[in-house]
């Protein structure tokens, strides 16, 4: 049922925080540190990237713990909406770069994370004070 921007709910409403809003939060807060995107999704989004690494870190060194049967169908879809929030998350950091609100640099790859290492270099986001 439609709201009346006439009522009193509406006019005690607040405006919804944008995900870039929250970025810009995020990192001012964290001021002098600089993030991947998937460690902002990990803090914004409630994604997963970096309980993912560690499974691929343990499959890795132990074959035999690889999911079979059900589980593996619930981790997909796990690695998928992960991903998905990232895209979106991206494209939001990225504009606010662009818009001089935050600074970004490819950075190398070794120095953020280890999964990183065969990379190069990775994307890092940060707010810095003047």
């Amino acid at each position: 049922m439609p709201l009346s921007v006439d009522s009193t709910a509406w006019e005690r409403g607040t405006e919804p925080e944008t995900l870039k809003a929250q970025v810009l939060t995020f990192l001012v807060e964290h001021a002098g540190e600089a993030y991947t995107v998937d460690e902002l999704a990990d803090e914004l989004l409630d994604t997963t990237f970096s309980e993912q690494r560690a499974r691929r870190e343990r499959q890795a060194s132990e074959p035999e713990s690889l999911p079979n049967g059900r589980g593996a169908a619930t981790e997909l879809g796990e690695v998928i909406a992960s991903r998905l929030r990232r895209d979106y998350l991206k494209r939001e950091v990225v504009e606010l770069s662009r818009d001089g609100h935050i600074e970004a640099r490819d950075v190398d790859a070794g120095a953020v994370d280890a999964e990183y290492a065969d990379e190069g270099t990775v994307g890092v986001y940060a707010y810095l004070p003047d």
